[in-house]
């Protein structure tokens, strides 16, 4: 839970694996690096990493590489409100799951669950996690199993399936608390603590949960707009979207419109 010493330690950790030319050991501490950056808050500057890890795998020719890099890579834009990365992904590299299954692709298939919540296609959700939860509970992959339950349980709320939800929370629940993958479930945000908090209600006070959703909501105020789904045309714009796209029409930047309405840059995007 403390991010900024999990950044020094790899970081710290990056020159020697160099040195070492397991570029298989390396692919993973630069993703961790890029993942604890998007967590504490700076989405926006894995951008050149993420393009340098492309670089450095092509490279060393480990191209069965990319198609995970480019998932990471919508992962991040979720988490920056960046529905245009997130689109182009899900056209261009999202795994198929009507072709057959491949282990290797287990983290780009929970993403693209996630880009399903973010559409609203909650069946697809379930669908997609009837077909994979077997795979994992079969190949004994307990934190991928964990993450799958979260995302299923968060796109159960959202489709007004509290019972499902509360249900698919336990199970990563048990595995969180027995594997201690506390982050597994917080860092999915505001979805992840609305889902705790039902739970809360149905099954009574748990020292356990308390603590989830104490970080939970660190990650939901660090990133209010993750997986916030996106407006579609029957919801229409609030006033403050509305005057943001009005001066994205005047073709002004991010920070001419912050400047503008007194808020943050952030809140722009």
């Amino acid at each position: 839970n403390d991010c900024y010493g999990a950044l020094v330690q790899v970081v710290g950790m990056i020159p020697f694996l160099k040195e070492k030319r397991d570029m298989r050991i390396l692919f993973a501490a630069l993703t961790l690096e890029i993942y604890v950056l998007v967590l504490n808050g700076q989405a926006g500057t894995t951008v050149p990493l993420m393009e340098n890890l492309r670089r450095q795998m092509e490279h060393n020719r480990l191209e069965e590489y990319i198609p995970n890099i480019e998932a990471l890579d919508a992962w991040a834009a979720m988490y920056d409100c960046d529905y245009a990365r997130v689109t182009r992904w899900m056209k261009n590299d999202a795994p198929d799951e009507f072709t057959r299954f491949c282990m290797l692709d287990v983290f780009r298939y929970l993403v693209k669950m996630r880009a399903y919540i973010i559409q609203g296609k909650h069946l697809a959700v379930t669908s997609l996690a009837q077909r994979l939860l077997p795979l994992l509970i079969e190949g004994k992959r307990p934190m991928d199993t964990c993450e799958l339950y979260v995302i299923w349980a968060m796109s159960d709320l959202a489709d007004g399936r509290e019972t499902d939800a509360i249900g698919h929370m336990e199970s990563a629940i048990e595995l969180a608390e027995k594997y201690r993958y506390d982050r597994m479930i917080a860092d999915e945000g505001k979805r992840a603590l609305d889902v705790l908090r039902l739970y809360r209600r149905t099954h009574g006070e748990n020292a356990y949960v308390d603590h989830l959703c104490q970080l939970a909501e660190k990650t939901a105020s660090l990133h209010p707009g993750y997986l916030k789904g996106q407006v579609s045309g029957g919801d229409g714009l609030t006033e403050a979207e509305l005057r943001v796209l009005r001066l994205l029409a005047d073709v002004r930047t991010n920070a001419e419109i912050a400047e503008t309405l007194g808020i943050a840059v952030d809140t722009v995007k």
